[in-house]
């Protein structure tokens, strides 16, 4: 397929797994429907995971991406224009701590930030933290180990919803999940992104567990996800068109 006038609409995938598990082959299975559903360019990051490599060693590796895309280093034209960022669990949070981190340092921005069921760090006594304290695939146990081995004083860019200022930041899609103890993290980043005047739209996640990605032509609501995913993604201009 040759290159497009403007270069490539991108994707800046960041994979979840608690910062400890993943990587390309864990969510190669999303990046190809990506890729294939929206005839885009997807750029997965595989950064460096815990607890061999704590906080801030995958952020930094995302924004070390970020400044290569910036400069044109890789092998592909990208329309910098078109350029958005999305992540699921982990990777929602440093897709979330990327934007802060650009914004903050008056950096180029991603056009939106899409999260889907990210851990942002929300406090212990969320009501999704106890009404899931036992779900499928991540339990609030689960949450607090992962979190425990990325990082022990956690400061805004490890754990987006400490910071205190959200305007100024990407617009954003956030998609969560019914059963999952990470639910209210991304509800209270939509609510604070919206209350800062930041364009968001949240996604409530009926009938889904953590993780559920995976579960692609295999579930209804998942394949509801993914059709709200897609559309989301066209209507900001993720198509080669």
């Amino acid at each position: 397929t040759p290159t497009p006038p403007n270069g490539w609409p991108c994707l800046l995938y960041i994979h979840g797994g608690g910062w400890v598990v993943g990587g390309l082959d864990s969510h190669d299975f999303i990046c190809f429907e990506l890729a294939s559903a929206l005839q885009v360019l997807v750029i997965a990051i595989d950064y460096r995971l815990a607890p061999e490599h704590p906080f801030p060693a995958a952020y930094d590796d995302c924004r070390a991406v970020w400044q290569a895309i910036q400069a044109g280093q890789g092998p592909h034209a990208i329309d910098l224009q078109r350029l958005i960022v999305v992540g699921d669990s982990a990777g929602g949070n440093l897709a979330a701590a990327l934007c802060l981190g650009l914004r903050d340092d008056r950096q180029p921005l991603p056009k939106a930030q899409v999260l889907i069921y990210p851990g942002l760090g929300g406090p212990a006594d969320l009501p999704s933290r106890r009404d899931c304290m036992d779900a499928p695939l991540l339990s609030t146990a689960d949450t607090d180990h992962y979190r425990m081995l990325y990082v022990s004083d956690p400061p805004p860019y490890a754990m987006p919803l400490l910071a205190t200022d959200f305007s100024g930041l990407p617009k954003a899609f956030i998609a969560v999940a019914q059963f999952d103890p990470l639910r209210d993290d991304g509800l209270l980043y939509a609510e604070r992104l919206q209350a800062a005047g930041v364009t968001t739209q949240f996604y409530p996640g009926l009938g889904l567990v953590h993780g559920c990605l995976r579960a692609r032509r295999q579930v209804p609501e998942v394949d509801e996800l993914y059709d709200h995913l897609l559309d989301y993604l066209r209507s900001e201009g993720l198509t080669q068109v």
